[in-house]
């Protein structure tokens, strides 16, 4: 069905939705390469750098630069007064994000989860929130944590999600529970 999806639709973003769809979709058959390599190159369609395999250690460093510089740098209510992303193609791309970002935690790679997270965080802090960023940038804590073993910075990220504290139905909708739980986690080692 989505073969016939992606001649019906040629342009990336129009079929992006879809795309996102079908990610999950090969992520539930547990597939996770195949969804991994879908939801990247479709990424990529949609202008979005992603790093080589061998350039991602360096660019998530560079990457986490965006975090610190946004946890040290910016107050909660500079967050709550970001004017909200509109343009389609960010809008697609975001969507992409949040369904590769699943294949690539259950492909166990955590190198692309947290570069998924942190290119979330940029789309937010370059062009605005959308709901959709929510639970992708959720895992810039994990990121934090399990790559540079940053249990303050991961607790700190977890408490400013951005986008979670705009509306309290963001933060139930596409956090279900995933927020509460690095709060947890995060809370009895970030002492």
């Amino acid at each position: 069905m989505y073969r016939i999806i992606e001649r019906l639709r040629p342009a990336v973003v129009d079929r992006a939705d879809a795309t996102a769809v079908q990610v999950h979709s090969v992520t539930h058959r547990t597939q996770f390469a195949e969804a991994l390599r879908l939801g990247l190159e479709s990424l990529r369609e949609l202008g979005v750098t992603v790093p080589a395999a061998d350039q991602l250690v360096a660019e998530l460093d560079h990457r986490l630069g965006y975090l610190y510089q946004w946890l040290d740098h910016t107050e909660p209510a500079e967050d709550l007064a970001r004017p909200d992303l509109t343009d389609p193609a960010l809008l697609a791309a975001s969507g992409l994000i949040n369904a590769t970002l699943t294949a690539a935690y259950f492909a166990g790679d955590p190198a692309t989860v947290t570069w998924l997270g942190l290119e979330a965080l940029r789309i937010y802090l370059e062009h605005g929130p959308a709901p959709v960023l929510v639970a992708p940038a959720a895992f810039i804590a994990f990121g934090a944590v399990v790559l540079r073993g940053d249990y303050a910075a991961g607790y700190r990220a977890a408490r400013r999600n951005p986008g979670a504290g705009r509306s309290p139905r963001l933060r139930a909708r596409h956090l279900p529970g995933t927020h509460d739980v690095l709060h947890i986690q995060l809370l009895g080692r970030a002492d």
